[in-house]
């Protein structure tokens, strides 16, 4: 088993954070950096040319300690008092600025996942019970790919939810 860093940014931080935490989201996706460029079916399997043969963030069993807005709020000297932007939206007083989820050491994770399956899907492909494991709780459920595709381009551009290959990730909360 090995533990990788997985970095909630974004317009949807907060939310996705939220979703870990209460269990609601148990999914999420990644473009492929390099893209098929052939794939042959046969029996129900699809099989890749020029794509990398392991997915990025690791394989079944592995674990994401996740990295988010974070502060440490202690003084100098003192033991560390971690103020976590998804709790505290408003700016801790006197303090100059949120750090950035990549600068979070892992020690101050407070969220890990483990990787339940993986498997590799085009993203305008997207079930509607997918969509409602990748945005969790937060969205209305009659509206549940309008929502994701909204959370998608407001993370990765307009017009950027189209017909690329992703690593599909499922993943569960590991209780510490």
């Amino acid at each position: 088993m090995k533990y990788r860093a997985l970095i909630v940014s974004g317009p949807n931080a907060s939310e996705d954070i939220k979703g870990y935490l209460d269990g609601t989201k148990t999914q999420f996706r990644e473009i492929m950096k390099v893209q098929p460029t052939a794939t042959i079916s046969l029996g129900g399997l699809v099989f890749f040319k020029g794509v990398e043969s392991d997915a990025p963030r690791g394989n079944m069993g592995d674990r994401l300690y996740v990295k988010e807005a974070w502060f440490n709020d202690a003084d100098y000297n003192q033991a560390p008092i971690i103020v976590y932007k998804t709790e505290t939206p408003s700016f801790p007083l006197g303090s100059s600025s949120w750090k950035s989820a990549v600068t979070m050491p892992r020690e101050y994770s407070r969220i890990t996942l483990e990787i339940t399956g993986i498997r590799v899907g085009r993203l305008n492909e997207i079930s509607e019970e997918d969509a409602v494991k990748e945005i969790g709780s937060y969205g209305f459920e009659f509206e549940k790919m309008i929502n994701f595709i909204s959370r998608w381009e407001s993370k990765h551009g307009k017009g950027s939810f189209d017909n690329r290959w992703c690593w599909v990730y499922d993943v569960k909360l590991v209780e510490s």
